[in-house]
């Protein structure tokens, strides 16, 4: 960053995030078509549904998923470039001891965008606890690799409460703060707007109908890892909603703002199991035209 701020004279502090827009396409799409052909077995297949996941698509309350433009070049994106390597290297290792280095990576990703890694992070411990059925080994693994988590985190919290510290900054007053908060739909009952919008509820809606074949297992091929991927999309729900409910009642207990927001930026991660989905059921939908040829004919 220093590289490309210096000769600029630092006027324009977003540039060396798009300088970075051609490395980060690639390692999305290198990860994204690595983890696909892992579930899909069909590399023509894994790299549609690379490609196509590489649109950038708006969610709710500023939180998306992709990283195909210069202008999407943001922290979180950093993050989200690297999640499907990630989420590859979980399902080589969620029964092994390096599952916790999983977490650990995560909790460095902080230092980058301090919400998407630790949304990131709650989501992939939600998924290994529930595939595991909270076995004591499990229990164990999950709870190291929570605190590899935070301690990976800790360079950022470090910097970030001693900034507060140095220069004395308080939080705004409550009914400013709650002010602020209602007009950005991240508080209940306003949290759903968003969500209402006509091209959010088509795109997530073909993509949850692709996913609900899949799963139903209308045919007679198997999914690979069909658990974690539930568990995923349940585990970001739950996340979203019932965690930012939370922040909020505890805000209202207390007279003031919640004390987190940042829950609601979680529910771009659902597109991550979506496109999976999406791949196995093109894949499963491939198979089936090439046993009944009839069908072309329709």
């Amino acid at each position: 960053m220093e590289m490309v701020l210096a000769p600029t004279e630092y006027r324009n502090p977003i540039l060396p995030f798009r300088a970075m827009t051609g490395a980060v396409v690639m390692v999305y799409l290198c990860g994204m078509y690595a983890l696909l052909y892992r579930q899909c077995r069909s590399w023509s297949i894994a790299v549609f549904t690379s490609l196509l996941s590489l649109t950038v698509v708006e969610t709710t309350h500023g939180s998306s998923w992709g990283a195909g433009s210069l202008a999407s070049m943001t922290p979180p994106t950093l993050c989200v470039a690297v999640l499907p390597l990630v989420m590859l290297a979980y399902l080589r290792y969620r029964r092994q001891w390096q599952v916790m280095l999983v977490f650990g990576a995560l909790g460095l990703l902080a230092n980058v965008d301090l919400a998407a890694s630790m949304n990131a992070t709650v989501v992939l411990l939600i998924v290994h606890l529930c595939t595991g059925r909270f076995a004591p080994r499990v229990c164990v693994d999950a709870a190291a690799g929570g605190m590899l988590a935070l301690l990976g985190a800790l360079p950022h919290l470090w910097y970030y409460y001693g900034l507060r510290l140095a220069t004395g900054a308080e939080f705004a007053a409550a009914p400013a703060a709650l002010e602020v908060l209602h007009k950005a739909n991240v508080l209940y009952p306003d949290l759903f707007k968003p969500l209402l919008e006509t091209q959010t509820l088509v795109r997530m809606g073909v993509l949850l109908i692709a996913a609900v074949v899949v799963l139903a297992r209308v045919e007679r091929y198997r999914v690979r890892e069909p658990a974690v991927w539930v568990y995923f999309i349940a585990a970001v729900a739950c996340v979203t909603f019932v965690g930012q409910g939370l922040s909020q009642l505890v805000g209202i207990l207390g007279g003031g703002a919640p004390p987190l927001t940042g829950f609601v930026q979680a529910f771009g991660l659902i597109l991550l199991p979506l496109y999976v989905l999406l791949a196995q059921a093109l894949t499963n939908a491939f198979r089936l035209v090439t046993r009944q040829l009839s069908l072309i004919h329709i």
